[in-house]
């Protein structure tokens, strides 16, 4: 008897745990505007036309600890790493990109679980910045992240669909919690692993 009475109070602190994880999804904001304090543009787009000399604020804000990477891809700088660590939920993380002219690509990646391999390559590629290999490495890494994501039918490429796509003015869904993204953001929820490729043209 006391035997069962133990295994019935296992099963229920598994069942427990399992609630507590799928009942507190990871979900994270998106804003993106042409300068800190200017109206947000609408995140949903995948390609960004602007002015010579100017640039991006993108902003991201996870509901719970994770790990944010931002890499900016361009013909002018190369390879600009501009967040590749862990952040803490509700905390703003807020970047800049540089002020090239052409056409740039920018990595935007928010996991649960750390990327060690992109990590590895992003270290390899600032001991040498100038090296060909290593900056089609961490290209490569990217890519690959992007492909995977995608093979396993996350919306990879499909972020505009989504719904959520938030502009100024308008009332936004709420997500399984109940809350609501700011206005102006555009929210992701439901997996543990993102990853969003824009660009942008000057």
């Amino acid at each position: 008897m006391k035997k069962k009475f133990c295994l019935s109070v296992l099963c229920f602190l598994f069942m427990g745990v399992v609630y507590a994880q799928t009942s507190n999804p990871f979900y994270w904001d998106l804003y993106i505007k042409k300068n800190p304090g200017d109206e947000a543009l609408d995140p949903g787009r995948t390609v960004f036309n602007l002015n010579t000399g100017e640039s991006l604020n993108i902003l991201t804000m996870p509901q719970t600890d994770c790990y944010c990477y931002i890499i900016h891809s361009g013909a002018e700088q190369g390879i600009v790493i501009l967040s590749d660590g862990l952040v803490q939920a509700e905390v703003e993380k807020s970047v800049t990109l540089p002020r090239n002219s052409g056409t740039d690509t920018v990595y935007i990646i928010l996991s649960l679980q750390r990327q060690t391999e992109l990590e590895k390559l992003i270290m390899n590629y600032r001991r040498n910045p100038g090296s060909a290999s290593n900056f089609r490495r961490v290209i490569s890494e990217l890519q690959r992240l992007q492909e995977e994501t995608n093979g396993q039918g996350r919306p990879g490429a499909r972020y505009s669909s989504l719904p959520g796509a938030v502009t100024r003015g308008s009332s936004p869904g709420p997500s399984e919690d109940g809350s609501s993204p700011p206005q102006g953001a555009i929210r992701y929820s439901g997996m543990e692993r993102y990853v969003r490729i824009i660009s942008v043209r000057r």
